[in-house]
């Protein structure tokens, strides 16, 4: 507390049992999440999940988009604490730029090493990557379709997939994604979009709402649709 008679400050959301809160999901989660192998060696410490409630400076939102990476296919669970480690932030609180940033270098790094092995060139699959959030840029910055009922089949339409394709395709995003398949593709948190629209906090994977615009309209054309896909 901040003693003036006028103004006092608190600090928010680390308090002890915050901290409690956040131990206990985080274990819940991963005594839920079975490792690979025979599973007879838990693949966490205690000291683990402290690393990273502190990491988290009792902000559920940092917690939350570090577990939802175990749902990704091909996470060794274990990366989480090392993405925690080196990517979080000093206190007061943590650093969520560094930690998108890290979930879409890996995201790209998956998508090279794809290409490599026998997947398409990794320019298609880091463009794809590219085209769908700006498509979800685009639809989250306008108006008249923030409400899309279906953003799935949207996004499926202008990115030229078949049916069944996307959810395979931004199975690399899921951390800060929320995919219904068939329905919608929805962020897990609108921190996620904010970042991608500041230049500053984004870096190399800034998007403006304009050139996010300008890709719409790009693949509408290619795709030989019209606005009524977005009804």
């Amino acid at each position: 507390i901040c003693h003036h008679p006028v103004i006092s400050t608190i600090q928010i959301g680390f308090s002890e049992e915050c901290k409690q809160d956040i131990a206990r999901y985080l274990t819940d989660t991963f005594n839920a999440t079975p490792y690979p192998g025979d599973g007879t060696n838990p693949w966490f410490t205690t000291s683990d999940i402290s690393d990273l409630v502190e990491a988290s400076c009792g902000q559920f939102l940092y917690a939350s988009t570090l577990v939802r990476l175990l749902d990704e296919p091909h996470f060794d669970p274990r990366d989480v604490f090392e993405m925690a480690r080196r990517h979080g932030s000093s206190l007061p609180t943590p650093d969520l730029n560094e930690l998108y940033k890290a979930i879409l270098k890996r995201a790209q790094d998956t998508i090279r090493n794809e290409a490599q092995k026998s997947g398409p060139d990794h320019e298609t699959g880091l463009r794809f990557l590219t085209d769908s959030l700006a498509i979800l840029v685009f639809l989250a910055g306008n108006v008249y379709f923030f409400t899309v009922p279906k953003s799935f089949p949207v996004m499926e339409s202008l990115l030229g997939l078949e049916s069944g394709q996307l959810t395979k395709k931004l199975g690399k995003m899921h951390s800060v994604l929320r995919i219904v398949p068939g329905e919608s593709v929805q962020v897990h948190h609108r921190s996620f979009l904010e970042f991608l629209q500041n230049r500053e906090r984004s870096g190399e994977y800034y998007i403006s709402y304009s050139s996010a615009l300008r890709r719409i309209l790009i693949l509408m054309g290619r795709a030989g649709v019209r606005y009524s896909i977005f009804q």
